[in-house]
């Protein structure tokens, strides 16, 4: 699947775009350790994003952004819930 060259385009500069304001917000309204999080999990957000959209992607980097996603989204989530409650 590929999207249209202008909708990449557009998609790549809005996920730019959220890997650089998020941090900035979060840092700025959240405590740091929640900003960390919350910053970490945007990045595996994004992260994939360029993964899928720039160039051609072979299996193996479909591969990678599928674990990036499950790692630094997924799990920073996981983590959180975890330490909701056992804390």
């Amino acid at each position: 699947y590929k999207l249209r060259p202008g909708i990449e385009t557009a998609t790549l500069a809005l996920a730019a775009l959220a890997s650089v304001v998020a941090p900035l917000l979060y840092f700025s309204r959240l405590p740091t350790l929640e900003a960390l999080f919350e910053t970490v999990a945007a990045w595996g957000a994004t992260g994939p994003i360029f993964l899928l959209l720039i160039g051609n992607p072979g299996k193996p980097r479909r591969i990678a952004a599928v674990a990036v996603f499950c790692i630094f989204r997924v799990g920073i989530y996981t983590l959180a819930a975890m330490g909701q409650v056992l804390g």
